[in-house]
């Protein structure tokens, strides 16, 4: 099973390529509520809501437990002294995937700074697959 960021689901949604359909299709994604609530802001319409919900019938789901939320105040307060800014809903999404110990699958570069500082978290290389 793999962590799956935001930015994965909406490739998959809008127009795959075949490397991503392959790993979604295989590799047991899932994703948090962190993400589920990133991809429901953007929703604006019946027909998207639609659309989504076929798309996250797809994944699983990852539960955000109570120590995540220190972690992420850990994450969020390490960029921060790092002089890196990232929002909060990524060092949620960053801190699910170090507590639960699964690799995080995302097209965002700013995760790479936080693997940086904790490299416990792994981050999943769809080239690999």
């Amino acid at each position: 099973m793999i962590l799956v960021d935001t930015s994965i689901v909406i490739e998959f949604a809008r127009k795959p390529t075949m490397p991503v359909a392959r790993v979604v299709l295989s590799r047991k994604p899932a994703v948090c509520g962190i993400v589920l609530a990133e991809l429901y802001t953007g929703v604006r319409t019946d027909a998207e809501r639609t659309d989504l919900e076929a798309t996250l019938r797809l994944f699983g789901h990852v539960p955000i437990a109570e120590p995540v939320w220190e972690l992420t105040g850990r994450v969020s307060g390490a960029m921060a002294r790092r002089g890196t800014k990232i929002k909060f809903q990524d060092a949620a999404i960053a801190a699910t995937a170090i507590h639960v110990g699964l690799p995080l699958w995302t097209r965002d570069s700013h995760f790479t700074w936080v693997h940086a500082e904790f490299p416990e978290l792994v981050l999943f290389d769809e080239s690999d697959t």
